[in-house]
């Protein structure tokens, strides 16, 4: 605080009068002595005071501001009473206290003007008003925008508890975000939000209620709903399982948050173009899980899924990267018994603890038009377990490692106009002994593709259940990796589960590639559970039918009532067994059985087929009116015919079975002569291989018995045109071999 008197002294010091007309002339001195003297005609502001304060002895009028209650001895002893803002002013010497009064009381009154757009006075008390944010009222023909209102707590004691509650009538306005930055207790209130609106939460929640035609806007991780019924919501950011208590920590029952947050995002079905929303779990989470999600008041129901992880999926071939993850308790199904839809996907589905057979992630589902991709799912006991997948479901790019991929004991499964493309697939989940487990085992295929796969370490590939009519596997460039049968027969098996199998499934498959299958290569194989074959047998010796056990060996192609199609198969090293024919002893249907290959052309000159044969008995019922045959590329290469035993239609050798002497390939038939109960086996000289040993030679060692057509370079005739021995010739029939233009070559 500086003193005036002071000041003037110190200019009077300075500035003199000399007679030199300088700047401390006497004219100067009075004029600045005059300035300073004006300066103290008003009061000049000192500070806040209180009382505490000391504010020494000013020789000017000053004053000072003061709200702190008490006695403030250096002011005369002038004191504020509570609720009081004073002015305490300096004049003559003395204090004096002027009470300030926003309402017209006290001495002085001072006024604040709210603009009334933005602020607003509302009344505190009797006495007092007080300022604050305004709310505004949407009015379209004002250009208001939506409104705006910042709910305020309304404290209530309900049953002797304080409460602040949430009312109807503070949300009764349409078109107007609502700010809720406290926490409100609905008390078990219904709130029916007005059209238009928002609910905006700034740090505020909502319990103990129902909420309808919700619409938020956050986008934090907080708790912001407990003990709240939804008939609808839409956010306009993804719904976060924290908003409803998920903690994500592993170690915390998750289950009933995330029931919550899918069953309030559900698509309800109605005609709004803001119901359902999608769910955004958070990366590096660990929501353990033990119940299905899609349940919720007592039952199951239909669920709609819109869940992702992270935003965007951080992706390799074989390994999903930060994925949140869902840990499932063991015998936990995270869906069950309903229609599920829609898309899951960039997540991780793992079992707590060890793996366990009656883990699943969906149980006795129908799945349609689902979208589950870029997931990753580890130990469970299976994939899917009674399910089915239908109405262009898609199932790709995941990484899958379970018991099964599709289990199934019971017949209202099925994989029908769906696609499952792009997965690594594999059945090793740490067991060590006595696995019998498959990968697809369905009831039903029907125009469905299965494409691009890496599938390993299942002991089946396919395994149809209950199979009572044709239906068709599509199967197009997988890699079948490790397994021990490509699908499982289901004729005269000794395991009392596959005795109820009938048959109908037709496999064709496209580019596929085929290793592992040799036990003595992979100790692995080793450990699958083998299956066994119940044998009925006709022994000539004593007119009888003998019965045996034999355990089935590996195979690609097991021949038995399927319609079997695999064209372009790469079949890599590690292949023993190529073909397992087992011919049933009753009559067959029309099925029939073909196979082409590339790699490995070795095979040609291999047992690609495996028979069971013996010269003791006749193991093979062949009935004159079956159609059964072998369409391979593959033949048993001898030096002589084989003889042919057999006994009325009991014969050593099945119809259809193809041996390669010399240059010829042959096959069994049976022909029947005019007298109908007269047949007989016999090896008809055939040449409709694909590739061939030898597709040159001279004239003299021409194919014989060929198609029409069929084509030949002979080394040793030339045209009358050419110069030298060797051109294409072309077999006419009966016969006769022509150049290319159609002249006989002799």
């Amino acid at each position: 605080m500086g003193n005036y008197e002071q000041l003037k002294e110190a200019i009077k010091a300075v500035i003199k009068t000399n007679g030199k007309q300088e700047i401390t002339g006497q004219i100067m001195q009075d004029t600045l002595l005059a300035i300073t003297s004006s300066f103290g005609q008003g009061a000049l502001f000192a500070g806040i005071a209180t009382p505490e304060t000391n504010p020494l002895t000013p020789d000017q009028n000053v004053f000072y501001l003061a709200s702190q209650s008490g006695v403030y001895p250096n002011f005369n002893g002038l004191s504020v009473n509570d609720g009081e803002i004073v002015v305490f002013s300096l004049s003559a010497g003395q204090w004096t206290k002027q009470i300030l009064s926003l309402g017209g009381g006290g001495s002085v009154t001072i006024i604040n003007e709210p603009d009334e757009e933005d602020l607003t006075t509302v009344p505190q008390s009797a006495e007092k008003n007080v300022i604050r944010f305004k709310n505004r009222i949407y009015d379209e023909a004002n250009a208001s925008g939506k409104g705006y209102k910042i709910l305020r707590k309304y404290w209530k004691e309900v049953n002797g508890v304080r409460k602040n509650i949430l009312t109807q009538d503070m949300i009764n306005d349409a078109n107007t975000v609502y700010e809720i930055r406290y926490d409100f207790d609905l008390n078990g209130a219904e709130i029916n939000i007005p059209d238009g609106c928002v609910l905006k939460f700034v740090g505020g929640s909502f319990k103990n209620g129902t909420v309808n035609n919700a619409v938020i806007d956050y986008s934090g991780n907080n708790k912001i709903f407990t003990n709240l019924n939804f008939d609808r919501l839409y956010s306009l950011q993804d719904v976060r399982p924290e908003w409803f208590g998920a903690s994500g920590d592993g170690e915390t029952d998750d289950t009933e948050a995330l029931r919550i947050t899918f069953f309030t995002c559900n698509y309800k079905g109605t005609t709004s173009d803001m119901d359902g929303c999608r769910v955004l779990c958070n990366p590096k989470k660990y929501y353990k899980i033990s119940g299905n999600i899609n349940h919720y008041n007592g039952e199951d129901y239909v669920l709609d899924l819109n869940c992702v992880g992270n935003v965007p999926p951080i992706t390799t071939p074989y390994n999903h990267i930060n994925n949140i993850t869902f840990m499932l308790t063991e015998g936990t199904s995270m869906f069950q018994n309903a229609q599920i839809c829609g898309n899951l996907n960039n997540c991780k589905i793992v079992l707590q603890g060890d793996s366990t057979d009656n883990t699943y992630i969906f149980n006795n589902c129908e799945c349609y038009n689902l979208d589950f991709s870029y997931n990753t799912i580890d130990r469970v006991g299976a994939f899917l377990y009674n399910t089915t997948l239908q109405h262009i479901t898609k199932i790709h790019d995941n990484r899958i490692v379970a018991e099964y991929f599709a289990k199934v004991d019971k017949t209202n499964s099925g994989l029908v106009d769906s696609f499952i493309f792009n997965n690594y697939i594999s059945g090793d989940v740490g067991r060590t002994a006595n696995i019998d487990n498959y990968c697809f085992g369905w009831y039903v295929y029907n125009g469905s593709i299965i494409r691009n796969n890496f599938i390993d370490y299942f002991n089946c590939i396919y395994s149809p259940q209950l199979q009572d009519s044709s239906q068709i596997v599509l199967s197009i460039g997988n890699q079948y990796q490790v397994f021990r049968y490509f699908f499982t027969s289901n004729l005269y098996y000794k395991d009392l589960e596959l005795k109820n199998h009938t048959y109908g499934i037709s496999i064709n498959s496209i580019g596929d590639s085929f290793n592992w299958l040799d036990p003595e290569s992979l100790p692995f194989l080793k450990l699958l559970k083998p299956y066994y074959n119940d044998v009925e047998q006709f022994q000539i010796s004593t007119s009888s039918v003998v019965h045996k056990t034999i355990e089935v060996p590996p195979y690609i192609m097991c021949y038995s009532d399927y319609s079997i199609s695999i064209r372009n198969a790469h079949i890599e090293g590690n292949i023993k067994e190529f073909i397992y024919s087992r011919v049933p002893t009753y009559s067959v249907k029309n099925y029939k059985i073909s196979m082409d290959y590339i790699g490995l052309p070795t095979f040609s000159n291999k047992n690609d087929i495996y028979i069971e044969k013996s010269d003791s008995y006749y193991p093979y019922y062949n009935t004159k009116n079956s159609a059964t045959d072998f369409y391979i590329n593959g033949y048993n290469i001898l030096d002589t015919l084989p003889e042919i035993k057999n006994s009325g239609l009991w014969c050593n050798y099945p119809l259809g079975y193809r041996v390669k002497v010399g240059q010829n390939i042959y096959r069994l038939i049976l022909k029947t002569f005019t007298d109908k109960n007269v047949v007989k086996f016999e090896w008809e000289p055939i040449n409709s291989m694909v590739i061939e040993d030898r597709l040159f030679g001279d004239y003299q060692s021409k194919p014989t018995n060929v198609e029409i057509g069929s084509s030949y370079f002979c080394t040793d005739r030339q045209t009358s045109e050419g110069a030298s021995n060797g051109i294409m010739i072309y077999y006419k029939g009966d016969d006769v071999w022509v150049d290319a233009l159609g002249r006989v070559v002799e």
